[in-house]
Formats: structure tokens, C-alpha cells, sequence
């Protein structure tokens, strides 16, 4: 009966380093798949400038006519890994070099972290990725011209 018993906690020890292996894992793919898609959004907003010579417009909700007009011939619009939508969004109150970016919403520290490693300076607070202070959301500004205005529908 003793060895029975050694052998569940051995195997439970062992099952618990495991699983908490995976969990990270799962983290830091997740954080993987946002900078996959963090990139693709620069190319479409890259391939949209060339075209038209601005940024699109927007107003936060990617279902609407606004964005699936313009959006339609170059993505179709996933949600971030947890299940929430991206967001493009124009900031004409902030200063001039971080004024058009996206929003990724309820990410937690860790994700923010490993995406900010992936991506940036690995400092949460300063550089193209930036984790606002209440913690539930991520700003990236990536390689997207500032100095470009948007759509006068903006």
C-alpha cells in the first residue's frame, strides 16, 4: 500500500511540473500568434497608404460598414487569442509620433511581457509597445507613419 501511494505522489509531482511547463508554453504561443498579427496589420495598413495615400477610418468597431469597406480587400479581421477584437485607433490628442495604433485588450502582464520581448525593448512602459497602467490593455504604434493624416471620415 506504501509503494501504491509513492508512486501516485511521484507520478502527481511529476504531472504538476508537466502541466505547469505546458501552461507557459500555451503563453508564450499565444503572445506569438499577436505578433503574427501585429505584423500582418502593418502590412495592410502599409498596402492600404500606398493606395490612398492615408490611413482608414475607423471608430472602434470592426463589424461596422466603415471598416468592413475598407478593410475588405485586404484582411478580414481576427480576434486576439483571448477572444477579443483588435482595435486601430487615432489618438489626435497624443503627441504626433504615437497618435494611430492598436489596441489589444485584456492581455495580463505575462502576455504583455512575452509580446513585448517579441517585439520591442522588453520595457512594458516605453518604445513601439507600450502596457497602459491599468493593466488591460496593450498600444502598439509599430512602424505605422505618424505624420500621416487619416481619412477626413475619421
Amino acid at each position: 500500500m506504501i509503494e501504491l501511494l509513492v508512486v501516485i505522489s511521484i507520478i502527481s509531482i511529476l504531472s504538476s511540473v508537466i502541466l505547469a511547463s505546458l501552461n507557459e508554453k500555451r503563453e508564450k504561443a499565444l503572445a506569438t500568434r499577436v505578433v503574427t498579427d501585429l505584423r500582418q496589420f502593418n502590412i495592410v495598413l502599409e498596402l492600404y497608404y500606398d493606395e490612398n495615400d492615408a490611413y482608414p477610418s475607423f471608430d472602434h468597431n470592426w463589424n461596422d460598414a466603415a471598416e468592413i469597406a475598407w478593410s475588405v480587400p485586404y484582411i478580414n479581421w481576427p480576434k486576439n487569442p483571448w477572444g477579443w477584437e483588435y482595435h486601430w485607433e487615432f489618438f489626435p490628442t497624443l503627441p504626433p509620433d504615437s497618435r494611430f495604433g492598436f489596441s489589444i485588450r485584456n492581455v495580463g502582464p505575462e502576455g504583455a511581457q512575452i509580446i513585448d520581448d517579441i517585439i520591442d525593448d522588453g520595457v512594458r512602459t516605453t518604445g513601439d509597445l507600450t502596457f497602459d497602467v491599468g493593466g488591460t490593455r496593450i498600444n502598439y504604434w509599430g512602424r505605422i507613419n505618424q505624420n500621416v493624416p487619416p481619412h477626413a471620415s475619421c
